[in-house]
């Protein structure tokens, strides 16, 4: 009877943590995906960079094809998960969660990054009703940069609920306070750093690099990929003893 008893108690450690680890590589499948929509979108804009229109195009192609991958890794870990006989339900509502931010709540930011770029533009055509000038480009830049914050602070902050939720239902406190440093370091970067232009020597543009949007893009790549290694690491089968 005691033998029985331990190899069930093994089959729902070890299915516990199968259903943890599709969490974590739904974490990891999400940023390598944002990996390569971030460096396919920055090859178009440089091989495209004279037709403005048809680099936006593209970029919006790259995005809905990225968000139907999102979707399609979410259907099939959500899948695998649900073929579990003891899958944890704590982390099937995590997963619940990260598809709710990383899907419909990324389609959201997408348009709003559609309405700040036509804000944008307005705000340029009402400068230069008069004619362009380097005053009205130094007034384009003091509004950009104050605003630019604005376009990912929805998604970022989805971002760090999700980290806190994930921190509280997992008990890694430690993730929590990630998200309370990373938290105060993007609105000190949105209140105080301006953004800085980089001119490269091997190619003929200017970079401008604006550290919310660094911030933003790094927690959305090497951040979601961090965090599911790390619960792909931290509920291996290696880890079950009884």
């Amino acid at each position: 009877m005691d033998d029985i008893i331990s190899v069930i108690e093994k089959r729902i450690l070890s299915e516990e943590n199968t259903s943890q680890q599709y969490l974590g590589m739904f974490l990891i499948g999400v940023s390598v995906l944002n990996i390569i929509e971030a460096i396919a979108k920055i090859i178009f804009r440089f091989v495209f960079r004279a037709n403005p229109e048809l680099t936006e195009n593209a970029q919006a192609i790259i995005s809905a094809v990225k968000l139907v991958a999102v979707a399609t890794v979410y259907v099939y870990c959500l899948y695998r998960m649900k073929k579990l006989y003891f899958h944890s339900p704590d982390v099937r509502k995590l997963l619940f969660i990260w598809g709710i931010i990383l899907i419909p709540i990324q389609i959201i930011y997408d348009f709003s990054t559609v309405l700040y770029k036509r804000m944008l533009d307005m705000v340029l055509i009402i400068l230069n009703t008069n004619g362009p000038s380097v005053e009205n480009d130094t007034i384009y830049a003091i509004f950009y940069n104050s605003t630019h914050g604005f376009k990912y602070m929805g998604m970022f902050l989805a971002i760090l609920l999700g980290i806190v939720v994930t921190g509280e239902i997992l008990e890694k406190n430690r993730l929590i306070l990630i998200c309370g440093i990373l938290a105060t370091v993007f609105m000190f970067a949105f209140s105080f750093v301006r953004m800085q232009t980089v001119s490269l020597d091997i190619l003929p543009i200017n970079i401008g690099i604006n550290l919310t949007s660094m911030l933003f893009h790094s927690l959305t790549t090497l951040g979601l990929l961090i965090l599911g290694i790390y619960i792909l690491r931290k509920y291996t089968k290696k880890e079950i003893a009884l």
